[in-house]
Formats: structure tokens, C-alpha cells, sequence
């Protein structure tokens, strides 16, 4: 009995071991809470993900707003929650969009596994950056009080360290030489969003300052100029983390911008810069001190990601400059900066010969912005001669004082002035301006508008009409001599303006045309409507192949076209409020309408015009190579050759 039931118990024991013979056991829930993958989109991790790391970087540009977090647990029947920086949920399951504000974005990826009681946190922290603005110059150059030259001193400081490139700096990394311009609003060097130009594009994969060069004298000797100078740093590659000044560069109220840029090396076409830094405020006054932060961008020239120099493929179709602060190889810190600082600032004034005392000389010499209260201060060796209102910068003449233009023709003070920022001096040169003109006699007769217009000079010295000018607020002033341009440019160097004065050495003959170019504002004719003279010429001035100013005699548009005719003019050019307006000689009506409703009741006498004599091919007039003088800047603004751009592709279309 007993051996039988201890067989019972055995097979029992045996069947319940057995499967399919016994109530099956509950496995048990997996505990783990980690991932075996995470990404999002359009950002690169640091470090690399690994499923034992939970806390991660990264860093955007300023064009990504938004990115896709795809989380994958490493257990199927693990659950994922999204939270933001405050713990709030922003979904579960499956990848979501979140948006990324500038600055930082905290995502965290909760991991909850199958039991229930295992979690685990991963934590993204992604930066976006601000827009960079270093290569977006503003539109148009302020409106200066009057015109004047600064002196600055330009600090480019390298911060290149593993903050910018983690991971450390790779190999031997450096700045190429600076290179750049002084400029106006007139031409752009580089823009973001816009095609590298060939001097760009050397600077940025080879660090080459040749073909930039070129490109701002270019733009000195265009006709007329729309450069001032070019800036080149030292010779040699710059370190890192090292500081290169640059002296001595010179602005004027005509040409205020500032463009530079230097190689990030090596690589295949990325560099850091400014473009077009406009150093007035918004009153036309000279900044004192301006700190200009510098990141990344990619000329588009050249395929490739990394830090090297090895030749490579040129990008295809080609790219637009385009800031890379925040994505790829950088972070969104800086990686260079510049730095503005005013040295000084000169200006010209003109007082009559003879002048009595208390004569207010021109504008308030309030040529630098201030800050909170301004006391002005009269230096030099000739402040004698003269008398300041401390609490404006007003010069005025000073009573008992002599002003003869033979014995002492020009005088020299200084205007200190001095705010919670420290001193600036400004140096004024006051010429004494010849006594004897007829009153009432405009110096300079026309209607000036903001840009360009066509002028009248009364007749006279070299010195009287830019004293006239500087009160018509006129930025620089153009004649023509054997159908080339020469400027005269306020406030400009000598050297700058010496074809203007050697053009004008005996002075300036009543009548003659000029083309002036002013920032503001704009004044009215002083000059009442001139009576026709009888036997004056159709068109007064000496036609020479090119362009030439002239005037002309007044009568019927008829006339003043068949004139031209005669004297082998192929196109005459007005300016109505400050815009060209053409008449091209035997093109479609069309073509000549707005000349023809500007002079439709007749010409003035004396209406200065602008015409061209001579072709270039068919139906196409060109504007004229730049009269070559001393290497120099000539004037500010805009290019002569916009002058009859419309009407000249509307005659080629035609």
C-alpha cells in the first residue's frame, strides 16, 4: 500500500512538472527604463548618444525653429513620456515636434519600464541661436549735422577655444589676414543670403586678400566713388585667442561703413566678419565705442565639413553665405570680436573776412554721440580768435578779433567734448572766406534734393563754393574735365581732392554746372528764374566724348534735341527731386516720355544737364571709366551709372 501510494506521488509530481499538465507560472517584468535610441532632427548631439549617457547638448542656428524627438526604448513594453524644462508633459509613444525659442530648450525623455518602478531620465538641453546681424547692413547711412572725418582704431580679438569647437581645437587652426573697406551705402561687399563674389570667395577658402582688394578699389574709382579706402591688417595668420589692432583707419560723414573679414582656417570656405558696420548713430553723429560680436558663416562656395584645406568640390549649383553659428562643428559662442573706438574727429568751417564779433561759424560742433550731459571746451593755437558756447559747441566769431583772409587765411581750434564717457576732441580748421561778392548773389543756385542734384555755381574762389556747400549741407560736389569725373569730397583729405582743386585753382566761373550729392536735408533755389539771354548757346560747356555738364540756353525740347543732334550728343540726363530722368537721341517715344513731360512747357535758361556724347555698340550708352587721380576716394553715394540704367535697357529691349 505504501509502495502504491509513493508511485502516485511520484507521477503526480512528474505530471505537474511536466508542460501542458499543470497551471502556468507568471514570468517576471522587465526593470529596464533605458533607450536604445534617441534622435532629433536637424541637431547633433553631444556627446554621440550612448544608452548608459542621460544628459546631452546641442546647438542650432538661428533658421532651425523647430525639431522632431524620436526616443526608442530598449524594452518594446517600456513607456516614453516627453516633458519640458518645468516637467511639464509634452506627449508620450511615439517622436513630437517641439519648438525652440532663441536661447536654450530643456526636453527631457522619461523612461518608464515594464514593472513600473524602474524610471530613467534623459535630458537634452538645445540652444538656438540669436540671429546674427553681422552681415545684414542697414538700408541707408544716417544724415550727418555736417560733414567730418573720424579716426578709428579697430581691435579684432580671437576667443577660438573648445567652448566654440568641442572637443578641442583641431590641428593648427588660425585667422587670415584682415581684409575689407571703407565704404558707403552705395556698394556691398558681402551680405548674407547673397552669392559670394570672387574676392569673398578667395578670402574664405585660401584666406586670399587680392581679389577683395580689388573689388573695394573698384569701388573707389567708380564714377562716382562709392569707397573710401581699403583695410588690410599685418601680413601673417593670427592665433586663436590673439589681438590685432588696426590704426588709424579714416571715415568720413560720406563714407561711415565699415566692412572686414578674415579666413576661419583651415577649412573649405567658412570666415567670420562684418559687412557694411555703419559707425554714426542715428543722428549722423560718430560712435564712440562700439564691440561687434563674430560667428561663423560659410561663403557656399566649396563642399565640405571640416577643418581642412584640402582641395575640394566647388559647390554645385553654387551656394548663398549663410551663418553656421550653431551647427555643425560650432556652438553658438563666439568665436571672434571687434572692437570700434574713436580716436578723433576733424571738420571744416568757413568765416567771413571781416567778421564782426558774436557770428555764429556754421553748425554746433557736436560731431560725436554723447552720453547724459555735454560740456564743451575751445583749444588750439588760434582759440584766441575765436569764443565757444560751453553748453552747445556753438563757435561764434569773437568781438575785437581780426579775420584777413591775406594775412592769415586759415585758422586752427579744437572742441573738446566731454561727457560721462570721457573727452573726445575734434579739430576745425576755419578758413576765412574772401570778402567782395556782389549780395545777394547765390553762390550756389538749384533746387537740392537728398541725393543727387544738378547745381548752378555763382561764380567765384575754390573757397567760397565749398563754404557754400557746407551750407547747403552738401556731401561732396562732381564737375566733369574731357568728359571724365573729379570730386571734391567735404571734410576729405587733400590728397583726395586735389584734381577738384587743381580744376579750380582760379576759381570757378559764374554759370558753371556741378553735380552735388547731399544726405540732407534738402533746400529750395535761392535763385530767381533766369530772363533768356539772346545769342546764348543751345547747350553751353564743351562736349567732350563721355559725359560733360553743361547748360542750357532755354527754349522749346524740340530745340534743345536738335541741338544735341548737332553736336553729336547720343543722350542728355536731368534730375527731377532727386531721380534721373533721360532723354536718349533717336530712341522710341517711349523710351524719352518722362524727359519729355519734365521739359514739355520748354527748358530754362541755365538748366544744368548731364549729356553723353559717343557709343558704345548699338543703342546702348555706358557710363564713363573713371577720370584716375591720386589713389584716394573721390566722393560718396551712389554710382553715376544708375543714371540711365531703366531708360538704357528699355532702348536694348525696344
Amino acid at each position: 500500500m505504501s509502495r502504491l501510494l509513493l508511485g502516485v506521488a511520484c507521477t503526480v509530481l512528474c505530471l505537474a512538472a511536466a508542460p501542458g499538465h499543470a497551471a502556468a507560472q507568471t514570468p517576471a517584468l522587465s526593470g529596464d527604463a533605458t533607450l536604445s535610441g534617441l534622435a532629433l532632427s536637424g541637431v547633433r548631439l553631444t556627446p554621440p548618444f550612448r544608452s548608459g549617457t542621460t544628459s546631452y547638448a546641442a546647438s542650432v542656428r538661428y533658421t532651425v525653429t523647430r525639431t522632431t524627438v524620436a526616443a526608442t526604448p530598449s524594452n518594446d513594453n517600456a513607456t516614453i513620456e516627453y516633458l519640458d524644462g518645468n516637467g511639464s508633459l509634452l506627449g508620450s509613444g511615439g517622436p513630437i515636434d517641439v519648438e525652440l525659442p532663441v536661447g536654450e530648450t530643456v526636453i527631457a525623455v522619461r523612461v518608464t519600464a515594464q514593472d513600473g518602478v524602474e524610471t530613467e531620465t534623459y535630458s537634452i538641453t538645445v540652444t538656438r541661436a540669436a540671429e546674427d546681424l553681422s552681415l545684414t547692413p542697414p538700408a541707408s547711412d544716417p544724415v550727418a549735422p555736417f560733414a567730418s572725418r573720424a579716426t578709428y582704431t579697430i581691435t579684432f580679438r580671437g576667443a577660438w577655444t573648445s567652448s566654440v569647437t568641442p572637443g578641442g581645437l583641431p590641428g593648427r587652426v588660425y585667422f587670415s589676414r584682415l581684409i575689407g573697406g571703407v565704404h558707403s551705402d552705395a556698394v556691398t561687399f558681402l551680405e548674407s543670403g547673397a552669392t559670394a563674389s570672387s574676392g569673398v570667395e578667395l578670402m574664405a577658402e585660401v584666406g586670399g586678400t587680392s581679389s577683395l582688394r580689388r573689388e573695394v578699389n573698384a569701388a573707389r574709382n567708380a564714377s562716382p566713388p562709392t569707397a573710401l579706402s581699403v583695410i588690410e591688417g599685418a601680413t601673417g595668420s593670427i592665433s586663436p585667442t590673439a589681438v590685432r589692432a588696426l590704426r588709424n583707419v579714416q571715415l568720413t560723414t560720406a563714407f561711415p561703413r565699415v566692412t572686414l573679414t578674415t579666413m576661419i582656417a583651415p577649412s573649405h570656405d567658412w570666415f567670420v566678419g562684418v559687412s557694411g558696420q555703419l559707425l554714426l548713430d542715428a543722428s549722423g553723429r560718430w560712435i564712440r565705442s562700439l564691440g561687434v560680436d563674430l560667428f561663423p558663416w560659410d561663403a557656399g562656395t566649396e563642399e565640405g565639413d571640416d577643418f581642412s584645406l584640402s582641395p575640394s568640390v566647388d559647390t554645385s549649383p553654387r551656394g548663398v553665405i549663410t551663418s553656421i553659428r550653431g551647427t555643425g562643428r560650432f556652438t553658438t559662442e563666439r568665436i571672434a570680436s571687434l572692437a570700434f573706438t574713436l580716436q578723433s574727429v576733424r571738420t571744416e568751417r568757413r568765416v567771413p573776412e571781416n567778421a564782426p564779433g558774436g557770428v555764429n561759424i556754421g553748425p554746433a560742433v557736436s560731431a560725436v554721440a554723447s552720453t547724459g550731459e555735454v560740456t564743451y571746451t575751445l583749444g588750439g593755437p588760434d582759440a584766441a580768435s575765436f569764443e565757444l558756447v560751453r553748453s552747445t559747441g556753438q563757435l561764434r566769431t569773437k568781438p575785437g578779433a581780426t579775420y584777413d583772409r591775406e594775412a592769415k587765411p586759415t585758422h586752427a581750434v579744437t572742441v573738446t567734448a566731454t561727457d560721462a564717457d570721457g573727452p573726445i576732441v575734434t579739430t576745425v580748421e576755419i578758413r576765412v572766406e574772401e570778402s567782395g561778392e556782389e549780395p545777394g548773389e547765390p553762390c550756389l543756385s538749384g533746387e537740392v534734393s537728398v541725393g543727387f542734384s544738378l547745381l548752378v555755381a555763382g561764380g567765384g574762389s575754390l573757397e567760397r563754393l565749398l563754404e557754400c556747400a557746407e551750407g547747403r549741407h552738401l556731401s561732396a560736389l562732381y564737375a566733369t574735365d574731357s568728359g571724365g569725373w573729379v570730386t571734391h569730397v567735404m571734410a576729405a583729405p587733400t590728397l583726395v581732392n586735389r584734381d577738384f582743386a587743381e580744376l579750380f585753382a582760379d576759381g570757378i566761373a559764374p554759370g558753371a554746372p556741378l553735380l552735388a550729392r547731399s544726405e540732407g536735408p534738402a533746400s529750395d533755389d535761392p535763385a530767381p528764374p533766369r530772363e533768356p539771354e539772346e545769342g546764348a548757346e543751345c547747350l553751353a560747356g564743351e562736349v567732350a566724348p563721355g559725359f560733360t555738364l553743361v547748360t542750357a540756353g532755354g527754349g522749346s525740347l524740340d530745340e534743345l534735341v536738335s541741338c544735341a543732334r548737332e553736336r553729336e550728343i547720343s543722350a542728355l540726363y536731368a534730375l527731377d527731386g532727386g531721380s534721373w530722368v533721360s532723354h536718349v537721341v533717336g530712341a522710341p517715344e517711349l523710351v524719352n516720355r518722362a524727359f519729355a513731360e519734365l521739359f514739355g512747357d520748354g527748358i530754362a535758361p541755365g538748366t544744368p544737364l548731364v549729356v553723353r556724347r559717343g557709343r558704345h555698340g548699338v543703342g546702348r550708352v555706358r557710363p564713363p571709366a573713371a577720370r584716375r587721380g591720386p589713389a584716394g576716394p573721390r566722393a560718396s553715394a551712389a554710382c553715376i551709372c544708375s543714371i540711365s540704367s531703366a531708360s538704357i535697357r528699355a532702348i536694348e529691349e525696344a
